[in-house]
């Protein structure tokens, strides 16, 4: 990198025995004074928090050369299909692109301000985490007794019971979502739309909750969100339209760019 970072916080060396904090959990602390260096992905790790913030500052404060050399990567990444572009318009498409170029015409560039002023683009985004969670299967034991309920039951589970959660149970359930097993972009824009934030479940919690210690949320929860948000700005900045080819893989989907459309306006 090209810039200089402020100093890490320091991981402190494993002293319990569980499964996921022995020395020789990670096989690289034999090279790292017994540090683990991924520590900052297991929420057990007592400075998983402070880890987690240092990280998403660093992003923040060097966001002048983190968005440059994100532009770059796509810039590659589009290369060898700009000559064969043609596409028919989408009213969605046309609505991002204006939004995406108005902001950043109005912030004087691709800015953290500027993604938070975004609201159909931060919708679109979190309505592709609610139709499709990229993990969507979670399972562990019970830690106490508890009462799991639904619109119309309870579920007594005991201590030690296993417990396996399929998110799309709630993210695509009928009575929280309108046309839930559709695609709509504007779904979470607006009032209303934000109150609904809280039924998308994608990183293993609530989106309206952040990842700590005790509640094994994903910890790049904001990251994700971040970079899904820079990766659709920098599409429509480049093009008005596109179309794809989707298709299923075994542990997900595969989509294939079929043409695209210069940016007309920018």
């Amino acid at each position: 990198m090209p810039f200089s970072t402020p100093p890490p916080v320091p991981l402190t060396p494993p002293r319990s025995r569980n499964a996921m904090s022995r020395r020789d959990f990670f096989p690289s602390v034999n090279f790292t004074g017994g540090h683990r260096v991924c520590a900052y992905l297991d929420p057990s790790e007592p400075n998983h928090t402070a880890l987690k913030s240092y990280f998403l500052s660093v992003l923040a404060k060097k966001h002048d050369n983190f968005v440059p050399l994100f532009r770059t990567c796509l810039s590659e990444l589009f290369i060898d299909v700009e000559d064969e572009m043609a596409n028919k318009g989408e009213k969605l498409h046309r609505q991002l692109a204006d939004e995406i170029r108005t902001v950043v015409k109005a912030e004087g560039g691709v800015t953290l301000s500027a993604l938070d002023k975004m609201v159909l683009t931060k919708s679109v985004v979190y309505e592709a985490l609610r139709i499709e969670p990229p993990v969507p299967f979670q399972y562990g034991k019970a830690k106490v007794d508890m009462v799991v309920q639904s619109h119309d039951a309870a579920f007594e589970i005991k201590k030690g019971d296993m417990i396996f959660g399929c998110q799309p149970f709630a993210t695509k359930d009928p009575r929280v979502f309108d046309s839930p097993e559709e695609f709509v972009g504007q779904r979470f824009v607006g009032d209303h739309g934000e109150k609904l934030l809280k039924y998308v479940y994608w990183s293993n919690g609530r989106e309206t909750n952040d990842p700590t210690a005790e509640n094994k949320q994903c910890p790049g929860k904001n990251l994700m969100v971040l970079l899904s948000r820079v990766m659709l700005v920098e599409l429509f900045l480049r093009y008005d339209t596109f179309t794809v080819e989707a298709g299923k893989l075994l542990l997900g989907s595969s989509v294939t760019f079929k043409s695209l459309t210069k940016a007309t306006n920018t």
